[in-house]
């Protein structure tokens, strides 16, 4: 279990690694009730970007030592922080290490830019609570009530809901959290103080319907320092990482930091193509400084909207086991299937186990075909081997348990011209963005998906 030294006791943490050389490295310190692991969506998300993400468990949370939410000192969670980013540097000297945090995460990520400036390339902050609030001040009153976040402030996601809900080392209620009411004043009162004089690049994350943080926090302190840029994203929620909205999110991070990380101190033009999602809507507005501000924010609001919603209609007629359906639309193609004598048919046409096989290979081809097209890779020829492995008690003998596959197995191979790197990015791609894969990952079969790049005739 890798660990370090902390300022408390032994802190826990996890690395989302890429292959040398990475693009950048980002440390990361979560917010009250959290731990490192209910990030896995974002450090695989960054990872396809060649940015690796470091995340600790913070004292009394996680598998980190300490009781339960108590903090003594926003400076235990700085000095914490600073130590993963050594370990972080060590991996790749001279590489760039960003730091950023969540909610409790986030203050301390501020305080330690604002006291060494120069150690980190740049932050992320989100759902930043960097000035007072006063649901933190009332826990300091003798007679306050345990502190008791409800979930459908921190986000909508029914994952992430799911996993706060039955994963045992997260909380959203915790006697030790009355310690924040004694940790975040004195920080407050020095970020007022400096942390308005950081001209590191920021990148500020929020949901517009934050109820812990308010938008209006984040929008107010963008508007001061001078290296600003405030993604905003409507409808969401405090969480905003582990939101519905969770891969635009991890989209603008990635944005904001390759530019900077491959010494470009300018990102995407605005309206460019790497700008633009297709389920986002980005509003760009020039929004005056504040009275302590050197110049002006660049503030997205990021609107995440399904415009392209496209209905798959099936019709379908059978006896028995065997079934002939039509897919709806101009061209009525038709298809039958049947099941195997072992589960009562004739195998008068293919098992519907193997179109939903098929169904995976083909989709993987049309999906890598758009991604290639957005990537500038040319595909060539294609062939495809899966296996699906199939306890069939389940569906024959009505056991207890799973009726899924065991395991799915794909192997693909495809003629192309792209480089190691994008074919990479290809992959993992097709992955994320091929509806039958989805299913089937989704669904929590074992997952093992290999492909091979051929060389592309006449590509030399």
């Amino acid at each position: 279990m890798p660990t370090f030294g902390g300022v408390t006791g032994r802190v826990y943490y996890k690395a989302w690694r890429v292959p040398a050389p990475r693009a950048a490295a980002i440390v990361f310190l979560h917010g009250f009730g959290e731990h490192s692991g209910l990030y896995h969506r974002l450090g695989h998300a960054l990872n396809h970007a060649g940015i690796e993400l470091w995340a600790l468990d913070e004292i009394g949370h996680g598998l980190t030592e300490g009781d339960r939410a108590a903090i003594g000192s926003i400076d235990d969670l700085v000095q914490n922080g600073r130590r993963l980013a050594a370990l972080a540097e060590a991996v790749e000297p001279g590489r760039p290490v960003w730091l950023a945090g969540h909610s409790l995460g986030s203050v301390a990520a501020a305080v330690a830019a604002a006291r060494e400036p120069r150690r980190y390339a740049g932050l992320i902050l989100s759902g930043a609570a960097l000035s007072p609030l006063d649901w933190v001040l009332a826990l300091g009153d003798d007679d306050a009530a345990e502190l008791a976040l409800d979930p459908a402030d921190l986000s909508s996601d029914p994952f992430y809901l799911d996993e706060l809900a039955y994963d045992p080392l997260a909380f959203t209620s915790a006697a030790g959290a009355r310690t924040l009411a004694t940790v975040l004043p004195p920080a407050w009162d020095e970020l007022a103080g400096a942390f308005g004089q950081v001209t590191l690049p920021v990148l500020f994350v929020h949901g517009s319907d934050d109820p812990v943080v308010p938008a209006a926090h984040a929008r107010a302190w963008s508007g001061r320092l001078a290296g600003a840029r405030l993604a905003e994203f409507a409808g969401a929620r405090h969480d905003i990482l582990n939101e519905t909205v969770h891969r635009e999110v991890a989209a603008a991070i990635t944005k904001f930091v390759l530019p900077a990380a491959a010494g470009s101190a300018a990102g995407p033009a605005a309206g460019s193509a790497a700008d633009r999602h297709p389920a986002e809507l980005h509003q760009r507005a020039q929004v005056p400084a504040g009275s302590h501000g050197t110049g002006s924010l660049e503030r997205i609001i990021v609107t995440v909207t399904k415009t392209s919603v496209v209905p798959f209609v099936l019709t379908a007629t059978g006896t028995g086991t065997a079934q002939h359906l039509t897919a709806a639309g101009d061209a009525g193609h038709r298809f039958s299937t049947d099941a195997y004598p072992a589960f009562g048919g004739q195998d008068a046409a293919p098992s519907p186990l193997f179109y939903a096989l098929g169904s995976l290979t083909s989709c993987n081809q049309v999906t890598a075909t758009l991604v290639a097209k957005d990537l500038g890779i040319r595909l060539g020829a294609w062939s495809f081997e899966v296996q699906g492995d199939l306890d069939t008690s389940v569906l024959v003998g009505g056991a207890d348990g799973n009726a899924n596959f065991d395991r799915v197995t794909v192997r693909a191979t495809v003629e192309t011209d792209a480089s190691d790197e994008q074919f990479a990015t290809l992959v993992a791609e097709t992955e994320r963005r091929c509806p039958v894969t989805q299913l089937f990952k989704r669904s929590g079969v074992e997952w093992d998906n290999q492909w091979e790049n051929a060389p592309l005739p006449g590509s030399d």
